[in-house]
This record gives C-alpha cells, structure tokens and sequence, in this order.
C-alpha cells in the first residue's frame, strides 16, 4: 500500500500521505477489535490495505487502489522465497537504517532473484495503474510482523513464515511509528492474524486468482 510520512494530504493519483496524530491509538484499536469481533477479522483478512486505511488511517480509497495494495501483499505472502528475503533483510543490514534507493536496488534485485510470476504481475499492476511500485521511496507496504527491534528501511516491507517477526510495517520514519509495535499490539494475536493472511494469500494463488489481473482483491 503505497504512502509516504508527514501529513495528512494525498496527493497524485490519490496517494495517501501519513499523519501520525491518533495512530498508535487507532493502531490499538483496530486489533483490540479483532480479537473481539470475528466478522471485522475476516473483513482484515480479506482485504487488509482496506480495514487498515479506514480504520487507521481515516481514508477510503478508491477501490482499483485497494485491490493493487492487496494484491501486492498477498503476491508477497504466497511466495515463500521472497517471504524469506523480507524476514532476513533487517538482520542482513545489522539494524542499520537504509535509505531508500539502497532499499529500492535491494528490494528490485530480490524481485529478480526470487519474485515469480504473482508477486512481477502486481508489481507491474500497481505500477501501471498510476500507484507507483512498491518498495520504491515513497513507497511502503503493510505486509506483516511484530516483534523485530531493529530498525531498517521506512520503505521495508517485511514478514516471515515463522509467523511474522517484524515490526516495520508502517514505520514512519520521522516519528518511529510501528504498525506491529509490540507496545501497541499483543505480539500472539499479531501472529495469529498474520498466519491466516498468509493462509490465505496462499489460497488465492492456487485458485489463480493473483495471476488473474481482471479480478479485484478485497
């Protein structure tokens, strides 16, 4: 889900720019409610670019975007390789900060080494449908992960089969705000929720449906 730190605005293409008030609570929040509320929790494994933006970040965006976001992160959580490199990266850089053309060559040679099929189409979708391509500066996903210290990249995606051990998702780089800081989320539910979104991004690319660049996903 491509967005950039600082404010509130969005800008070309609706791209959607973090504001960091009310994030850590909203943050909270969300996951309070998906421990409790079984229907909102399919609802975020369906389509998490969708709960999250609505319920964190305020926003509704358009539906194409949210699709292209979704299929993004499932193309990634169904392909374990890649899974790996992302799970890795912190570790690899030593917990040093990485700016975002280090990331981008990082993360364009990944694609190379270990995208397929899915995870190239989405990237290319998402490019193609004005959104920018993920990975990129300005560019972060949510992806998965809680319980990682170091800190990386603002533009690290990162997850793991071993139940997503990472906290950089939406991690804002003025501010240190962490969608799967541990203060704000319980870690066991964070792996939880993290192990059925990958369930299911491996379903949707045995049905075929990430390589199907018709269907929307969400």
């Amino acid at each position: 889900m491509p967005i950039t730190d600082a404010s509130a605005k969005t800008g070309r293409k609706g791209r959607l720019v973090l504001k960091t008030d009310g994030l850590r609570s909203k943050t909270s929040a969300l996951f309070d409610n998906l421990k409790e509320d079984r229907a909102l929790r399919a609802e975020f494994i369906r389509d998490p670019a969708g709960a999250v933006t609505t319920r964190v970040l305020g926003r509704k965006l358009p539906g194409q975007q949210l699709s292209d976001a979704n299929r993004v992160l499932f193309a990634m959580l169904a392909n374990d390789r890649f899974r790996k490199w992302l799970d890795g990266y912190a570790v690899r850089k030593k917990g040093r900060k990485v700016s975002d053309q280090v990331f981008g060559q990082d993360f364009a040679k990944a694609v190379l080494k270990y995208g397929d099929s899915d995870l190239l189409l989405a990237l290319l979708k998402h490019a193609a449908d004005g959104f920018g391509i993920p990975g990129f500066p300005n560019a972060q996903q949510l992806v998965t992960g809680p319980d990682k210290s170091v800190a990386t990249s603002p533009a690290t995606p990162s997850t793991s089969d071993k139940s997503a051990n990472s906290s950089q998702n939406f991690n804002n780089k003025q501010t240190g705000f962490q969608f799967g800081d541990g203060a704000l989320v319980n870690p066991a539910l964070f792996r939880a929720v993290t192990s059925q979104l990958i369930t299911y991004a491996k379903t949707l690319k045995a049905q075929g449906k990430l390589a199907d660049a018709a269907r929307i996903i969400r």
